[in-house]
């Protein structure tokens, strides 16, 4: 009986690794095994359910890291690039030199762009600085691009509320476009990469499902919310947004290849109206405990 071959996915805990780690354990053709500091949290035993292997370690610890990724075919992981710390760059170096010793025969980056968090440009150059270092080590790898997440309209930037409007993220230019994506259709693209390992090693993949202008997707939220959007000056938000805005401009100017490749990877990539269709009631409780909190 043959082995199936094991990928090891690091951050399965977080949004990333966690649907990478739940589309391979859908698809059924690897063995997933998840690298976590803490097995007994109700994410890792969720996925210790669904068939994944828990191996307890982190990237401090290179022995954890070796054992974690003795026999495996590929390892996908979702460590914070760039790092925002010394100690963060450290680690992304200690997981290379540990794949690279290893003889992984594919290893997939979830390489994070500064117009995401809105770091300085140095964080920028410590992202090439780390392609950069995968590339001396001659590695079997593949960065991917994602861009930003529908789901920070709940998490990160999420809509307020009052009696009348959900509030939108400050002022941004209406006409300037933004490439989103459901964090969710992540996992499905990263299995394509894995079983295409020659068409995409040693390539930076751009993973879009929509390239849109603010106002269109003010327009989408608005139908299909029920609700107007206005713009709520006192927020600090629409600074941060018009940043990736401008970084998406200057860095990724064309993203028509990447909404085009991104969709032959994932034919179900989500839209946004089908997004928000989907986790409309989840952002409308969550508007509401915002302006509760407002009012105490």
């Amino acid at each position: 009986m043959n082995q199936k071959p094991i990928i090891l996915v690091t951050g399965a805990t977080g949004a990333q690794g966690g649907s990478v780690a739940h589309a391979l354990l859908h698809n059924n053709q690897f063995t997933v095994r998840i690298l976590t500091r803490n097995p007994r949290a109700v994410k890792a035993k969720a996925l210790q359910y669904a068939g994944a292997e828990v191996v307890q370690g982190d990237f401090n610890d290179l022995k954890s890291l070796q054992q974690a990724i003795s026999g495996c075919y590929g390892v996908f992981s979702a460590i914070p690039f760039p790092g925002r710390t010394a100690q963060e760059r450290q680690q992304g170096k200690n997981l290379m030199d540990t794949v690279q010793r290893s003889g992984i025969q594919h290893f997939v980056i979830s390489a994070l762009n500064d117009y995401h968090t809105g770091y300085s440009a140095e964080q920028g150059d410590q992202n090439d600085s780390l392609r950069a270092y995968a590339k001396s080590l001659n590695l079997p790898a593949t960065f991917v691009r994602a861009a930003f997440f529908y789901e920070d309209f709940v998490h990160l930037f999420p809509l307020e509320k009052d009696i009348d409007a959900y509030y939108a993220f400050g002022s941004p230019p209406v006409s300037a476009k933004l490439a989103m994506m459901s964090v969710a259709d992540l996992g499905a693209a990263a299995i394509s990469i894995f079983e295409h390992p020659a068409a995409y090693i040693g390539r930076v993949v751009g993973l879009v499902g929509e390239d849109r202008s603010w106002s269109e997707y003010a327009a989408i939220a608005r139908k299909v919310l029920g609700r107007e959007l206005h713009k709520n000056k006192a927020r600090t938000d629409g600074f941060r947004i018009a940043r990736m805005l401008e970084m998406q401009r200057l860095h990724i100017p064309n993203q028509l290849v990447h909404l085009i490749e991104s969709y032959a990877l994932n034919p179900n990539m989500q839209s946004f109206e089908n997004w928000l269709i989907k986790n409309r009631d989840n952002i409308e409780v969550v508007a509401t405990e915002m302006l509760q909190l407002q009012r105490a």
